[in-house]
């Protein structure tokens, strides 16, 4: 599933032509929810990687397809408000896993009170 999502992420930055959003008029929520799916798509299967290393990779990448998108495809240019939107799923997909770990930590500190008691 990450692959495939990996994938389409490079299809819709590098097609040659710019793609209309999915979402509405603008593509800065495609560009935010494609991020984000991927970054915590890609947080599943590495789950035992460094959190600051994951994020700073995805954080890095966020920023350098954009700009590649821009030197790469004639049709194209960077757009620094697509990297902020980049940027914004990669936040949204950390927030979202830490989110997740802090309510899994906290129902697992129960069972073991429990079991305790």
């Amino acid at each position: 599933m990450s692959l495939i999502a990996v994938l389409g992420l490079l299809w819709g930055i590098f097609n040659p032509e710019p793609l209309h959003g999915f979402l509405g008029e603008s593509d800065k929520t495609d560009h935010t929810l494609a991020f984000m799916v991927v970054a915590v798509l890609g947080r599943l299967n590495w789950p035992g990687g460094k959190p600051v290393v994951y994020w700073g990779i995805w954080c890095l990448l966020a920023v350098l397809l954009e700009y590649l998108q821009g030197r790469w495809m004639p049709l194209r240019t960077y757009d620094i408000y697509d990297a902020y939107a980049n940027l914004a799923g990669v936040l949204a997909a950390f927030l979202f896993c830490f989110i997740v770990a802090m309510v899994r930590r906290s129902r697992c500190s129960q069972c073991c009170h429990e079991l305790d008691d």
